[in-house]
């Protein structure tokens, strides 16, 4: 876990960063946007779209295969207000 380490790496005690790896994949960029039921996730990093319930709290079961029209409908807004951001999502 992120905080195993943390300690020595700020008190100079270990060159070894901390990895956290509920965070790490979204240090680049990263579009979101949810409905009353689902989670769009779009990060640049790994270009990929996850859909998730909104009760899949650890976002597991990524549901964007099973689910491509709501993938594309959310998809939509989420481009329609990102159309000045310099990262486009996946087609």
């Amino acid at each position: 876990p992120f905080w195993d380490n943390y300690h020595k790496f700020v008190r100079h005690q270990s060159d070894d960063y901390p990895h956290n790896p509920n965070t790490e994949d979204l240090s680049q960029f990263s579009y979101t946007v949810r409905n009353n039921d689902y989670s769009l996730v779009y990060t640049v990093e790994n270009n990929q779209l996850g859909l998730y319930k909104l009760t899949d709290l650890q976002q597991k079961d990524n549901l964007a295969a099973a689910n491509p029209q709501v993938v594309k409908e959310m998809q939509g807004v989420v481009e329609s207000l990102s159309t000045a951001a310099s990262h486009r999502l996946a087609k």
